[in-house]
């Protein structure tokens, strides 16, 4: 029954569907960035123009490792950056990267930044996704379960299943294969609500995301139908996932320090600082620069006690 549901939801959308999918991904990733960091009292013009570089960026990134992955021999010329052959994680570590170079060059509080912008990576990999599953590309492996879906002749999965000789040319529809893409997009929108939590210190909502994306992409390579292993055992994703889950627990760690330091001065400096001086304080501290939280700790009407 979920067979053939699924199935009549890609031979309608399939067309169309998945641009528009990709489409919506994009512009809801930078409305919802800008929404968040407004909510955060950020500059939203500020995260407006770093969700549009992280978007630009992990379009070529995407393209790069795109390449890579799926081999250079395809019919994909470089000016195609917006269409076929991408990486998701090309374009997460490439956008990732330019907008926080983009934040540090503008002298402006990175990590809360960050934090604003992981919910909206969430949603837009979420809607990502579906566009893929309706495109047929990134398919899962067969299955002989109800959760499954068939896909048409103009697709990579039909494609693929054709190449093996699994399927005769003239054939409908492919072999039922696991629907892949909606796990990633669960994946997507779990991590969307996780990180709509406030942060207990800046950096948090990052490396959250960072790990929790990191361990579910490692974990769902296994059911994907074009697996590859090219690192040992793993596939090059994998590999990835590996370094990020490694990225995420150190900042993950690093934030709960910040967060218990938080809540020692926030007890200790309470009685003598003004909140002014308090948010000053724990942007300088979660920035790691202890030299200038301690002068200005030490400015504070509490730095005269002995």
């Amino acid at each position: 029954m979920i067979e053939r549901w699924l199935t009549a939801v890609v031979a309608l959308g399939h067309g169309t569907g998945p641009a528009e999918l990709w489409g919506a991904s994009l512009v809801g990733a930078v409305a919802y960035a800008v929404r968040s960091a407004r909510r955060a009292g950020l500059d939203p013009r500020r995260a407006y123009w770093g969700a549009i570089i992280a978007l630009a960026f992990g379009l070529v990134g995407g393209r790069l490792l795109g390449l890579v992955v799926y081999g250079v021999g395809q019919p994909l010329s470089w000016r195609e950056i917006v269409v076929g052959g991408q990486s998701w994680y090309g374009g997460l570590l490439a956008g990732t990267l330019a907008a926080l170079a983009y934040f540090r060059l503008c002298g402006a509080p990175v990590l809360r930044f960050a934090d604003a912008m992981a919910p909206a990576g969430a949603l837009g990999y979420a809607l990502g996704r579906l566009g893929c599953f309706l495109n047929g590309d990134d398919y899962g492996v067969l299955t002989h379960g109800d959760f499954a879906v068939r896909y048409p002749a103009d697709t990579e999965a039909f494609v693929a299943q054709g190449d093996r000789g699994l399927i005769a040319p003239l054939q409908a529809l492919s072999l039922p294969v696991l629907p892949i893409q909606l796990l990633h997009a669960a994946l997507g929108l779990a991590l969307f609500f996780l990180l709509r939590r406030p942060a207990a210190a800046p950096g948090q909502r990052l490396g959250l995301f960072v790990l929790g994306y990191g361990v579910g992409r490692f974990l769902l390579e296994f059911g994907r139908g074009d697996f590859s292993a090219t690192v040992g055992r793993l596939s090059l994703h994998q590999a990835i996932s590996l370094v990020l889950i490694a990225v995420g627990l150190y900042v993950c760690g690093s934030r709960v320090r910040v967060s218990r330091t938080r809540r020692f001065v926030e007890r200790s400096v309470e009685p003598f600082s003004t909140e002014g001086q308090m948010n000053q304080l724990m942007e300088i501290w979660s920035d790691s620069d202890a030299h200038q939280a301690g002068a200005l700790l030490a400015g504070s009407p509490c730095g005269d006690e002995r």
